[in-house]
């Protein structure tokens, strides 16, 4: 008897566990996956050129993230990235470019609510002096 209420607890700790995860997964999955942005000026990221403009930038699963202009609906880009994991989650969306004379270069996207950030899969190559 004693056996069995051992696996019955067992079973059941597990199952909390199971729900846990799931509801935990739920909660995580309702974070927006975009997010708005105003680009004064044009950019490259992954070797593709995109012109100045005002964008919705959508993660569309880890490995791609997309670029549509809002005033046309026209996709601009899409971009393969590199998923890299901090250890707690961003308060705000943010991009970080790289600036070289007058040319800028989309290195970094973070979302506001994810942990993940995505790093463009061509780094930009800064110039030695």
């Amino acid at each position: 008897m004693r056996h069995r209420m051992a696996i019955l607890t067992e079973v059941l700790v597990g199952l909390a566990l199971a729900i846990g995860l799931l509801s935990a997964e739920r909660t995580a999955s309702a974070q927006p996956n975009h997010a708005t942005i105003n680009v004064p000026f044009d950019f490259t990221a992954n070797d593709q050129w995109i012109p100045a403009g005002h964008y919705r930038v959508e993660l569309v699963n880890h490995r791609w993230i997309t670029l549509t202009d809002m005033k046309t609906n026209k996709q601009e880009a899409t971009l393969l990235v590199i998923p890299d994991v901090s250890p707690k989650a961003e308060d705000r969306s943010h991009f970080v470019f790289v600036r070289q004379g007058d040319f800028y270069t989309l290195k970094e996207f973070k979302l506001a609510g994810k942990a993940t950030h995505s790093n463009m899969l061509k780094e930009p190559q800064l110039e030695q002096d």
